[in-house]
């Protein structure tokens, strides 16, 4: 099984988000290079497989944050402080 998930620049990901949603296809949502989220489409109904895959994704990101000593709430912190300050800086 393939686990690699395509990136897409924000941009492009804005540009490109009524396609998007209508795809299966999970994204990495990147900016300069780093990612900034993920877009990971459901379909109405959510499958109990697909809830399993997510549950099991989520796992695997949090086994990943304490392996590197990550405290998810900070990362949360230090994201909305970034986004606070990128909209704070004149153009």
């Amino acid at each position: 099984m393939d686990t690699t998930i395509k990136s897409i620049g924000v941009r492009e990901f804005r540009e490109k988000l009524a396609q998007l949603l209508l795809s299966d296809e999970p994204l990495a949502v990147t900016k300069h290079g780093l990612t900034v989220g993920y877009y990971i489409p459901t379909h109405q109904p959510v499958s109990g497989a697909d809830k399993a895959r997510l549950q099991e994704a989520a796992q695997r990101l949090h086994h990943l944050l304490d392996a590197k000593g990550i405290d998810p709430e900070l990362l949360i912190q230090d994201m909305k402080a970034l986004r606070k300050a990128e909209r704070n800086v004149p153009d």
